[in-house]
Order: structure tokens, then sequence, then C-alpha cells
């Protein structure tokens, strides 16, 4: 960008001024504007439409022209820029100190299961409303009333997912990987399950009759571990944890898991 160089005129005192208007068409009581200043920031304007694939539709860039739905309709310039930096309805995953605040600059809402207004946040309840035909079932991304006691397709509210503690699952419509794939509903929440599997060396041994077998685990039976008396399988409740030979046992948590980071999920306004 050029820096604007010379005389002109402002209204204000520096550094809070404004461009001032000229009081008539051949007037030079107004703010000066260099040819090739003006010519980088349309260069600026126009380079941010071609970006997104947009072009001027020759509106005004007013506030007033925004529509209920959407508060950018009324700035193509501000839709380009926020189109090239993330749109709303994004999801984000930030790293940051715990229980930090996150600058409203970002745009972004953790996702906490939260009600939200619409008026507030226009734009990601125009993204990520799940729609009529869901309105009435949908576990989240649903428009409801202030208390959410009462859904509607006009609600004043909307309920954003709870992410908290939650792995990420992409959409599969097809249920090639995900059994509910095809009925599950963007936003919803999938409950632990574990699938059908096969323990085949799980009974080794003859027990104390040579009448069975016994299970191949090791540890104190008082805590979860089946032994044999008389020849009869005898289990115990708890948690148990059984290890290879020569190895040493998984952690022993309530919870089966991999690896993970820990991340603040977010979606972005």
């Amino acid at each position: 960008m050029k820096v604007l160089q010379g005389a002109y005129q402002t209204t204000g005192t520096s550094p809070n001024v404004q461009a001032a208007n000229a009081s008539g068409p051949t007037a030079t009581d107004g703010t000066q504007l260099d040819a090739a200043w003006l010519t980088d920031v349309f260069g600026v304007f126009q380079y941010a439409l071609d970006a997104v694939g947009d072009s001027p539709d020759g509106s005004n860039e007013l506030v007033s022209n925004a529509t209920a739905t959407n508060s950018l309709d009324g700035s193509q310039v501000l839709t380009a820029l926020q189109g090239i930096s993330g749109g709303a309805g994004e999801l984000a995953l930030l790293l940051t100190a715990k229980g930090a605040s996150i600058p409203s600059s970002k745009r972004l809402l953790e996702l906490t299961g939260q009600l939200v207004a619409v008026a507030d946040y226009p734009d990601l309840a125009a993204a990520v409303w799940c729609g009529s035909t869901y309105n009435a079932t949908a576990t989240s991304l649903y428009r409801t009333n202030s208390g959410d006691t009462v859904r509607s397709d006009s609600g004043t509210h909307l309920r954003l997912p709870n992410a908290q503690g939650l792995f990420l699952r992409g959409a599969d419509t097809g249920a090639t990987y995900d059994p509910d794939g095809a009925t599950r509903l963007p936003g919803s929440i999938q409950e632990t399950a574990v699938g059908e599997h096969n323990h085949a060396d799980l009974y080794t041994g003859v027990n104390e009759t040579g009448t069975g077998y016994k299970l191949n685990v090791t540890g104190d039976p008082g805590t979860g571990i089946a032994t044999t008396t008389a020849g009869v399988d005898t289990f115990y409740t708890g948690n148990a944890v059984q290890a290879a030979a020569g190895s040493t046992p998984e952690i022993e948590t309530t919870e089966s898991r991999p690896a993970n980071l820990q991340v603040r999920i977010c979606v972005r306004y």
C-alpha cells in the first residue's frame, strides 16, 4: 500500500480523524486522494473478492444492506475477507492456557453444549441450523426459546453441541465405517460401544478335577480375576487386567481409549 502524501483536509484531531467531504464537485476543501493510493485500495478489495470466487455486485458497502439471516450481506469485502480466514460453521482447534478466554477477534465459540442467541450469531445460525425437518428431534443445532422448552423453526436461540472430552468422527452417510452413519445428524453424539470380538486363548489348562478349564489370567481373585475351585469356574466382579507373558499390563481405567492430545474444539461464527 502507498502512503497518502501531502496536505489533506480532515475533521477531528489526530489520531481520531475522519475524511472530510468536499463542499462541491470542484471544491478543494475535502480530503484529497492520491490516484495510485486509491487504486491500491481497490486492488486489495478486488483481490479479496477474486480469492473467494466473487465479483462486485454494484451495491454500496452498507450495513443497511444486510439481511436478517446474514449480517455480512451488506459488505461483499467483509464477506470475502471472512471467507478467506474461515467462514461461520467451520471448526477450529485451539491450544491455549487452561481456562484462558478466547479473544472475540478470533470469532470462535468453544463447543460446550451452550445456548446462543440467534440475534448475536446470525451467520452461525444460518450455517449450522439442523433445518425444519430435524428441529424437533435433533440433539443439538436446533432452534428453541431462551429456556430450551419450546422448539420452533423461528426459535430465538440455537443449541450448540458439547464436544468436551469427545473425539471427532467424519460423517459417513453410506455407513461404510459408521454403522449409524446413515441416520446420524451433524453434531450428534455416538455413545461408547465395544465391537464383537473373540478371546481365542482365554481358557487354557485342566482344572483340579480334570473336567474343565480355568481362565489364563494373572492377579488376585479379590480384584476381579477369575479362578477355579473344585472344577467350577468362579468369577469375581471388578476390573481385571490381563498381561501377556513377560509383559506389563496396560494402565487400568474406566474406559478404553487411544493415546490422545487435549485441545479446545471451537466453531467459527
